[in-house]
């Protein structure tokens, strides 16, 4: 059984919008934030290529700039090609949950413009986030 990856986050202001919570794009931001926080926990040249093929984002929530923000990261799924990234966006203070997503990411081959299989050092990473 694998570990979570979290990542905690201030809320900035600029996060904000008109309405005085955080912007829905700005969820992909922090999504986004905590994948490169563990991609770059690993050894470097080892990574592959990936692309993002699906984001699908639940919104719970508002956020507002006083929430102390942390983002929790695992792996529900690994096919060949492809792993799933779940995510929750929760308040660290009181563990309200603003949203929950899910991430499918693709090893692929940008020259070929095709998918490829996951590289076993890869796949071995992506099964330490298995929950």
């Amino acid at each position: 059984m694998g570990s979570k990856h979290s990542v905690r986050f201030d809320v900035r202001f600029r996060d904000t919008d008109a309405m005085g919570h955080v912007n829905n794009a700005v969820f992909a931001t922090y999504l986004e934030s905590v994948r490169i926080n563990w991609y770059n926990s690993l050894e470097q040249s080892k990574i592959p290529e990936m692309i993002l093929a699906r984001l699908e984002i639940d919104y719970k929530l508002p956020i507002k700039i006083e929430h102390k923000i942390q983002v929790d990261m695992w792996v529900s799924k690994i096919g060949t090609k492809s792993w799933t990234f779940e995510y929750e966006i929760m308040d660290y203070t009181n563990n309200q949950t603003f949203a929950i997503a899910k991430t499918v990411i693709v090893c692929y081959d940008y020259k070929e413009h095709r998918s490829i299989p996951i590289p076993e050092f890869m796949k071995s990473e992506v099964e330490k986030l298995v929950i």
